[in-house]
């Protein structure tokens, strides 16, 4: 192993152990709490489930690499890791999506999500993930697929391959992650047109109660005029109250709703900004071919990869109310057991 290879694997083992480990502290307390975890919060403990799966792969091969000291794995384990690699992967990105998908629904389409479409649509992302990752093994061309990168720091799909098979599957995971990106971007943009313009609605009908009330009180000369006027001050009093006490009701709604959107949104970002340096090194990897790409930028895209699942459960965290709250109640119980 050179120092290239040792300097690699040892950034790695500590970002994706940090990661490991974080993710972990986030899942654990929360799975036994599923079923009373709302369906954001339900897609984004298993989210965390996904990450650590990744790190977990990405520690156990560079561990190797440093104790045995040397950059050579075995192939049939590349292959297992590769395909777990690309599964969890593919699950993250479909969580995500899912998790953009519900506010969608919630903002846009006026739907409530109930739990049985949550775990629906969790096992549809399973089964396309498994299938995603699995597809090498049912075109046989594993052992050309799923290879040792450069780096050494994983096992994934060989981006620079022209053998026909790897070619077909390397063009699908960029094809995949586009699409949902894409899918990601429109939601969002609805779901803000849709915010805005309940906004707008709701300031244009207090500014037209407020010309009523003026128009209505204008004409004061006479004592039917002036008997207008306080029918109309009645009326909009009463307006005013029938308003407040709706928004009374459909605030905490409402403020909830937002608070899930700016969950999502937090979450959502740091994955999509955790993979784009490594979608584009993909891509680089596609259409270059055979010429090589500097390994010095292939692990700097690695490693945001890896950063951005440190960051996840910090934000998870933060912007969870009932994943923390199960978390610091587990500590919480743990501390009064140990004492």
């Amino acid at each position: 192993m050179d120092q290239n290879g040792r300097t690699y694997s040892t950034i790695a083992l500590v970002n994706m152990g940090s990661s490991f480990l974080l993710n972990f502290l986030v899942t654990f307390p929360n799975l036994l709490h599923l079923h009373k975890l709302p369906p954001s919060s339900f897609l984004i403990v298993f989210l965390c489930l996904s990450d650590c799966l990744t790190s977990a792969n990405v520690v156990a091969i560079t561990a190797t690499h440093l104790i045995r000291q040397t950059l050579e794995y075995d192939t049939t384990m590349c292959q297992i890791q590769g395909a777990l690699i690309i599964f969890s992967a593919v699950l993250s990105m479909s969580l995500c999506a899912g998790l953009t998908l519900f506010r969608y629904l919630v903002i846009v389409g006026n739907m409530n999500i109930t739990k049985q479409f949550t775990v629906v649509y969790f096992i549809g992302a399973i089964f396309f993930s498994i299938v995603v990752s699995i597809f090498p093994f049912l075109l046989g061309s594993q052992s050309e697929s799923y290879v040792l990168q450069p780096t050494g720091v994983h096992c994934a799909i060989a981006w620079n391959s022209r053998e026909p098979r790897t070619l077909a599957v390397a063009i699908i995971f960029p094809i995949i992650i586009l699409s949902a990106l894409c899918g990601i971007i429109y939601a969002y943009i609805r779901i803000y047109l849709t915010v805005s313009s309940d906004v707008a609605a709701l300031r244009s009908s207090g500014v037209a109660s407020g010309k009523r009330f003026k128009s209505n009180s204008a004409h004061t000369g006479s004592h039917t005029a002036s008997f207008t006027v306080e029918i109309a001050q009645e009326e909009d009093k009463a307006r005013f109250s029938l308003r407040r006490n709706n928004a009374s009701a459909v605030d905490p709604e409402r403020a909830k709703q937002m608070s899930l959107l700016v969950q999502s949104i937090a979450v959502v970002g740091v994955f999509v900004l955790g993979w784009a340096p490594y979608f584009l090194f993909i891509m680089v990897e596609l259409v270059l071919g055979a010429v090589p790409v500097s390994t010095d930028c292939e692990f700097a895209s690695e490693f945001f990869v890896g950063f951005g699942d440190v960051l996840n459960p910090v934000v998870v965290l933060l912007f969870d109310v009932d994943i923390r709250k199960n978390v610091f109640a587990f500590f919480k119980c743990g501390t009064r057991h140990s004492s």
